[in-house]
């Protein structure tokens, strides 16, 4: 079954149209095969970390297109890994409730998380 297609691969597909390329010439800058360009792009597998900076060389992409690029990146995987080292009992703790939890929230739950997040505060 093949995964829907990620916005990654869609932002790729993107700079590739308005650089007038298709997945070959893409396959050649990467180094990579064609069929394994595609499968990254359609979600089916990850993005290797090499790709940024070929990409950032590539396509004239600035820091902020770059950051924009891991960020759709990470948010195509299927899973992540969580550095819970530096982390209190707490903290861990959370990270398991929100990993137990994560795909029963509503989306109006989620945004609010979200928020709390981006604002760095308790939400009060």
């Amino acid at each position: 079954m093949e995964k829907k297609k990620t916005n990654f691969g869609k932002e790729i597909k993107k700079l590739m149209i308005d650089n007038d390329e298709n997945l070959i010439n893409l396959a050649l800058i990467l180094n990579v095969t064609v069929p394994f360009v595609s499968s990254v792009l359609n979600g089916n597998r990850n993005v290797p970390d090499t790709w940024f900076n070929i990409l950032k060389e590539h396509y004239n992409l600035d820091d902020k297109q770059l950051d924009n690029l891991k960020i759709l990146a990470e948010e195509s995987k299927d899973t992540i890994k969580v550095d819970l080292t530096k982390c209190n009992d707490n903290q861990r703790g959370l990270a398991v409730q929100l990993q137990r939890n994560l795909s029963n929230l509503s989306e109006e739950e989620i945004e609010k998380i979200k928020n709390i997040l981006e604002r760095g505060d308790n939400g009060f």
